[in-house]
């Protein structure tokens, strides 16, 4: 079926599509309104008669130009009294129902009167009693209003909504008949596949058809956005699914997806894209506060968003410059904007977070089942850490300090519960401080402590209002979020995670650290129509197939390097150990090789380092000489605009060598293109493995307990897809030529010999500096 035909949406998000209006609020929304709501609903189906009835689901259809508009809910509650039939709708709320301001809101009376209508419309009924309840959760009292509603009036209204509705939906499904049309018609936008790229195109397309998550390891140069991207637009055009997200690790990768859709574009594709941008880099204001009081963009925002979407629509290419454009012209928002926007886009360009972090995660797309939605992570070898993190969560002792002091003489229910937070936490301190580490690791979940931040969520959430005014209010609101993301993962927590205490001079801190994410992921991607991973470095693929959750019905696709293997040579430097406990010992040698690699073609090199520490020391070798080439070096925390004057400097056709020092695993280290004679060679010093610390040693404790191999998990495997990805930066084109160095005495070992790619089989072990310039002269002149 096309996907135009088919509509599904909430009568509570039909309600607020209709009705919303005003500014945007930072608010609080509270912990857990789904929670909150249980509870009220308990208490208020507890003081009900044996006859009512709760959670009655109720579905309508609409049939409008053979478009199929399905709109389901349900009722929370359903009685009769005095042969009249009842619809209740109960709402949580800490806002005093018995002040007598208090009133009922205009959304939920709609709410319940698109309930009454499809009640009436299917036991054929004329009239229907409404009951709006509000619970007041902390004192657990409630009230009610009653409406008599007749089936006529009810239509009326229902049917206004409906109009609206389709309104400002009319002008999307006939787009949507365009694009389809234009997916039908679409050809590969090149003369002929790239050597895999065929492969990869089909795996894609089968895996999406037959709903399955594909795992694929294919070398640069395959071309995989391309290879990616045209088959799920294909499956799209077929009606297979209804929209994609282009997921990504790095703001640089959205620049080649955008670069991709042009292509298309200029093939005939209609599409409609999005890039999502971060909301602290695409806001104007010098603080991101969302409150009309402080913000202009966010005053009546819900009032402004309908034209803004009416005139944007327009546009296919939905960038970040056209969205600040829109946005200025409508005094909106961008990243609002950008929110909304993403609701009419048939790609959504984004980092992983919008669809994988319980935190951020967009639940306008994810709150229910979205089998018609396909993910293409790209560069998935980063999402295993990046997953570890999301589904993590800490809270620190100085915060809860910093708070009480703030709070005593203002809010004494606030003081109280984080005085006795920070109590609780001093005596984690103490347990921790009795271990022989610094830190302390437990498998069980810290019950105490979760209680109460539990009680002070509730707290704050109560008087919020209060304290609304006073000079620690962000402070508050920052510990309040963190509170409710420590409370999200601890109902997480599993056998897949522990308990990390851990101590140092200035703080302490409990850590609910994911060990393994492959669960949490698991739960998202299989709701997905289909979730295709893929990397030039998913090395091993049984490692990342295992952590990213795939299932046993899940595919996996290992593709060969397209380009010839004499395009490039690897070369082996044995002979040097960049173990930290002997670095000191072979700067000036790898500083030798270095200078030999490069001296015998003028050109481009970029040479990657375990850490910057390593890199200063080799940097300061060549810095005190008097080079016949040019060195740049990457800094620590470096900008946007000084990441692009580092990668300026590597043009082609040089009169001068130029020599690029650059950290593993770094922002230079993957995501870069640097074409041609951009790029002439690189140099690796180390294995990459990650810095040793507490929370690495607690990962290989896990894994050796688990499959003996703890070392492989937290450093081998993490370490070596960072020399992949730095080795990757050479060769982007067919036409591309250069020279691969790696410099360890581990390199030539048995468990790295097996990690290493097809491609990378015919490396040369170079035991010298003579044997090196041999093998160098030989690849460029012979």
């Amino acid at each position: 079926m096309n996907s135009v035909n088919h509509i599904k949406i909430s009568v509570r998000n039909l309600v607020s599509f209709v009705f919303k209006t005003g500014d945007i609020i930072n608010i609080i929304k509270g912990k857990n309104r789904a929670v909150e709501g249980t509870k009220a609903h308990k208490r208020v189906r507890l003081m009900r008669d044996e006859d009512y009835q709760s959670e009655v689901p109720l579905k309508h259809i609409v049939n409008y130009n053979d478009t199929l508009i399905e709109i389901s809910g349900r009722i929370d509650g359903l009685y009769k009294s005095d042969d009249k039939v009842v619809i209740e709708e109960i709402k949580s709320t800490y806002i005093d129902i018995h002040n007598e301001n208090f009133k009922y809101n205009s959304l939920h009376l709609a709410q319940a009167k698109i309930y009454a209508y499809f009640y009436c419309l299917e036991n054929n009924i004329n009239s229907i009693s409404i009951q709006l309840t509000y619970f007041q959760i902390d004192k657990e009292k409630y009230k009610s209003f009653f409406f008599d509603i007749g089936f006529k009036e009810l239509e009326d209204f229902f049917n206004s909504i409906m109009d609206y509705f389709i309104k400002h939906y009319e002008n999307y499904w006939n787009w949507i008949k365009i694009r389809d049309a234009s997916l039908n018609e679409l050809k590969f936008p090149f003369d002929s596949f790239r050597r895999g790229q065929r492969k990869l195109a089909v795996g894609v397309y089968r895996s999406i058809l037959n709903h399955h998550k594909l795992f694929v390891c294919a070398p640069t140069g395959i071309g995989k956005t391309m290879g990616t991207i045209f088959p799920a637009l294909k499956a799209m055009g077929e009606g297979i699914c209804s929209k994609i997200f282009y997921l990504t690790a790095k703001n640089t990768t959205s620049t080649v997806v955008e670069n991709s859709l042009e292509i298309l574009r200029s093939n005939g594709l209609k599409l409609k894209s999005i890039v999502i941008t971060a909301k602290d880099k695409i806001c104007p204001m010098e603080e991101t506060n969302c409150n009309p009081e402080y913000c202009e963009l966010a005053r009546g925002y819900f009032d402004k968003i309908d034209k803004a979407i009416l005139d944007i629509f327009n546009e296919d290419d939905f960038s970040r410059d056209i969205i600040e454009k829109y946005a200025y012209k409508h005094k909106i928002c961008p990243f609002e904007f950008s929110l909304d926007l993403s609701e009419w886009a048939d790609i959504v360009i984004c980092d992983y977070n919008y669809a994988f972090n319980p935190r951020v995660q967009l639940k306008r797309f994810f709150y229910d089942n979205y089998d018609k939605y396909v993910f293409l992570v790209d560069e998935a070898h980063n999402l295993v850490d990046r997953a570890r993190e999301m589904f993590s969560a800490e809270i620190n002792k100085s915060k809860f300090l910093e708070l009480k002091r703030k709070t005593k003489d203002v809010s004494n229910e606030i003081f109280e519960i984080t005085k006795t937070i920070n109590s609780s936490l001093i005596k984690l301190r103490k347990e921790c401080k009795n271990s022989e580490k610094k830190y302390l690791v437990k498998d069980n979940k810290p019950v105490e402590i979760y209680k109460l931040l539990k009680t002070f969520i509730d707290i704050v959430e109560k008087n919020l209002h209060q304290v609304k005014n006073e000079v620690f209010f962000n402070d508050l609101l920052e510990q309040y979020f963190e509170a409710i993301n420590f409370i999200r993962i601890y109902e997480l927590y599993s056998e897949k995670y522990v308990t990390y205490l851990a101590n140092s001079k200035k703080d302490f801190k409990v850590k609910l650290m994911c060990l393994d994410p492959s669960e949490n992921l698991n739960k998202i991607t299989k709701r997905a129509r289909s979730c295709i991973f893929f990397s030039a470095s998913l090395i091993p693929i049984k490692y990342f197939f295992e952590l990213l959750g795939g299932d046993i019905e899940d595919k996996i696709l290992l593709l060969e390097s397209p380009f010839p293997k004499d395009n490039f040579s690897l070369l082996i430097n044995d002979t040097i150990s960049t173990k930290y406990s002997k670095r000191e010992l072979y700067y000036h040698e790898v500083a030798k090789l270095i200078k030999s690699l490069i001296t015998k073609k003028t050109g481009n090199y970029i040479v990657f380092f375990p850490s910057y520490e390593y890199m200063d020391k080799v940097y300061e070798i060549f810095a005190d000489k008097d080079n016949s080439f040019d060195i740049v070096k990457q800094i620590k925390d470096m900008q946007e605009f000084d990441r692009i004057e580092f990668l300026s400097l590597f043009t082609p056709n040089k009169e001068r060598t130029l020599l690029g020092f650059a950290v593993m695993g770094g922002i230079f280290g993957e995501g870069i293109d640097l074409v041609g004679d951009r790029l002439n060679g690189v140099i690796i010093v180390g294995v990459g493995l990650p810095q040793l610390s507490s929370e690495r040693e607690i990962l290989r404790f896990y894994y050796n307990k688990l499959k003996g191999n703890g070392f492989h998990y937290a450093y081998i495997y993490p370490g070596f897809n960072r020399v992949i990805q730095a080795a990757g930066r050479l060769i982007r084109t067919e036409s591309d030529r250069g020279i691969i160095l790696l410099i360890d005495e581990r390199f030539t070992t048995r468990v790295y010999k097996k990690l290493m790619p097809v491609e990378w089989n015919n490396y040369c072990i170079v035991k010298n500096i003579k044997e090196l310039e041999d093998k160098v002269f030989k690849f460029w002149y012979k």
